[in-house]
């Protein structure tokens, strides 16, 4: 338990190999310690060792298979190697158990999104929304599928009820300014990606959509602005440098 909980300690800290070190010594001193497997699995997910991660959670589950909380990091772990399917059985698993946790939706959500079924993900993202209406993320991801079926003024709302529940929120902001743009609401977007760029000056993405934008109302002048960091920053984005041939055209 002592490197268990150093481990931990180290985790939160950042110290993945640290904790990851840790976690190995405690399951060293005991073959059959649970926690120490279902961390040392959190961890190696983290390097995006996933192979070894479902190994040591396997591991874990099979040492006490009541432990409802294994399949959730199971179930994550599946869902970043791409494993949707799997993830979506051992996130039902959880639900079965722990119907009012909201994460599970979102995560389950997120699965479905990636196999093709919208119908079930908005179902799951509408169910987290419901358990906790004070947590952005539910509103975020609602809003962003939202989008990717054009229903802009759904996403908007969405988007502008994640941004009033947390307003420092520069995934929002961004998200916000993409679909404000296709509605053609462009000083609007230019005034949410320039929250973005407050906090992250460097944030390349944001640069180039604001370059766009800037194109797009003539603004040459400030458009080549941000292609130039864009590719100060990133001298291999090939999409930067064909928007600024377009802008020299047009000038």
């Amino acid at each position: 338990w002592n490197f268990f909980f150093r481990g931990i300690a180290k985790y939160n800290l950042g110290d993945i190999k640290g904790a990851k070190n840790d976690f190995d010594r405690s399951v060293r001193i005991n073959p059959v310690f649970t926690s120490g497997y279902h961390y040392r699995g959190i961890a190696e997910s983290r390097f995006g060792n996933y192979d070894a991660a479902i190994d040591d959670i396997q591991h874990a589950i099979d040492l006490r298979p009541g432990e409802i909380g294994l399949y959730f990091s199971r179930g994550v772990t599946f869902f970043l190697s791409g494993q949707f399917d799997k993830a979506v059985k051992d996130f039902d698993r959880y639900t079965r158990k722990e119907p009012k946790d909201p994460s599970a939706y979102l995560n389950r959500g997120a699965s479905w999104l990636f196999l093709g079924d919208t119908l079930k993900a908005v179902g799951d993202y509408n169910k987290a929304i419901k358990l906790d209406r004070f947590d952005p993320e539910g509103y975020s991801r609602r809003g962003r599928l939202y989008a990717a079926q054009k229903r802009y003024d759904a996403a908007i709302e969405d988007m502008d009820k994640a941004i009033n529940l947390d307003s420092m929120s520069t995934f929002a902001y961004f998200n916000r300014a993409i679909m404000l743009y296709e509605t053609n609401r462009y000083a609007e977007a230019m005034s949410d990606l320039n929250k973005v760029l407050k906090d992250e000056p460097g944030n390349a993405l944001t640069l180039y959509n604001r370059g766009l934008i800037s194109a797009q109302l003539g603004a040459y002048d400030d458009a080549l602005a941000d292609l130039d960091r864009v590719l100060d920053i990133n001298p291999n984005n090939v999409l930067a440098y064909f928007n600024r041939a377009s802008i020299f055209i047009e000038m």
